[in-house]
Order: structure tokens, then C-alpha cells, then sequence
């Protein structure tokens, strides 16, 4: 009976493995800024609906004046723009893209990378890290 238990456990991690979370730091407003203001967002999405997707990177291009582009890993580009709030909300609102509704995040510093947490699903939509310019002509 106890090899069963054992076997069955065995069998469940597999299936569901336990990963340890991330330690995170979430930035403030002034952070979040100096971290994407003139700079390109290299991300990959986290979002289940997209998980059969091969390549899931996209480039988002947040221009100072609070303005943005992105090119999507659909290959699409759309326009919209980007603010912090006082809080250290970070969120856009796309022309077309989520039928021109704006979103907000939590921004967060892991070890190699930033994070994206959506605080309306509670959940992390996208790992990013940026590159200083606009490399991708956004």
C-alpha cells in the first residue's frame, strides 16, 4: 500500500511539477520609468492562450512622450500609449490590440529578468527584459 502512495505521488509531480517561486522586488514609479522610458520591451508572453505558440516574443517600443508601438509574435503591429501611475501601476492601452482597452501590471525585478504581474487576473502575463533605443525601428 505505501509504494502506492509513493507511485501515485511520483506520478502527480510529473504531471503538476511544484515550482519554487520566484523571489521578486516590485519596483516604483520612478523605477519603472528609468526601466522602459526610451527603450525597447522584449517580452514573452505567459498567457495560456497562447502556450501552443512556437515563438511567443514580442517588442514593444515605449517612446518618452508616453506613447507606443509594438510588433507582436504574429508578426502584426499596433500603436497606443503607456503611463506609470502614482501607485507604480504600469499600464497601456492599444489602439486595437485587447479591443483598445487598457491593462495594468505590477512591475517586478527577478533575478535575470522583469516581470509583468496583471493585476486584474492575478497572475504574471509576460517575463520581459528591455534594450536601450529602438532597435526594431518601432
Amino acid at each position: 500500500m505505501k509504494s502506492l502512495i509513493v507511485a501515485t505521488l511520483f506520478a502527480l509531480f510529473a504531471i503538476f511539477p511544484v515550482q519554487a517561486e520566484e523571489k521578486v522586488e516590485v519596483l516604483n514609479k520612478e523605477q519603472i520609468i528609468a526601466l522602459l522610458s526610451g527603450k525597447t520591451l522584449v517580452g514573452e508572453t505567459q498567457l495560456q492562450r497562447f502556450a501552443d505558440l512556437k515563438d511567443k516574443t514580442f517588442y514593444v517600443y515605449l517612446h518618452q512622450d508616453g506613447s507606443l508601438k509594438i510588433l507582436n509574435f504574429l508578426g502584426k503591429t499596433d500603436t497606443g500609449k503607456w503611463e506609470v501611475n502614482e501607485d507604480g501601476t504600469y499600464c497601456n492601452q492599444y489602439d486595437h490590440t485587447r479591443v483598445g482597452k487598457q491593462a495594468c501590471y505590477r512591475v517586478e525585478k527577478a533575478k535575470d529578468h522583469y516581470r509583468l504581474y496583471d493585476t486584474r487576473r492575478q497572475s504574471v502575463s509576460t517575463l520581459f527584459k528591455t534594450e536601450d533605443g529602438n532597435f526594431k525601428g518601432l
